[in-house]
């Protein structure tokens, strides 16, 4: 799937610059946009982000709270939710589970990392 029309290159440049000041770079296996924002014919304007990073147990629960306040000082004041999780989410709650399969289905990759990295 492309990126969607309705995040600008901008937005993208400013999110990915954020997500990098606060997770660690070895810890950081991809980025995506889901939600409204990641389809372009639904409307609605919070950014929601799903942070992937190479473990679960890696996950500083802080990063959330510093990640916000930084894409609101880049982005400006604005809805954004935020997920972490490991490659393959330790979730056990079956609600959750199907919540992240839909999630799946509809996302967009805005940053991966290479193998090179």
């Amino acid at each position: 799937m492309s990126l969607s029309p309705r995040l600008s290159l901008r937005q993208r440049e400013q999110i990915l610059e954020a997500v990098r000041k606060i997770v660690p770079p070895d810890f950081l296996q991809e980025i995506w946009l889901f939600g409204s924002r990641a389809q372009p014919n639904e409307k609605g304007g919070d950014i929601d982000l799903w942070i992937e990073c190479t473990a679960e147990s890696l996950i500083d629960p802080l990063w959330s709270r510093k990640l916000r306040l930084e894409l609101e000082l880049s982005l400006g004041e604005q809805k954004i939710d935020l997920i972490f999780s490991g490659p393959e989410p330790e979730i056990l709650d079956r609600q959750k589970k199907a919540f992240l399969r839909t999630i799946r289905q509809k996302r967009v990759s805005l940053w991966k990392k290479s193998l090179t990295s």
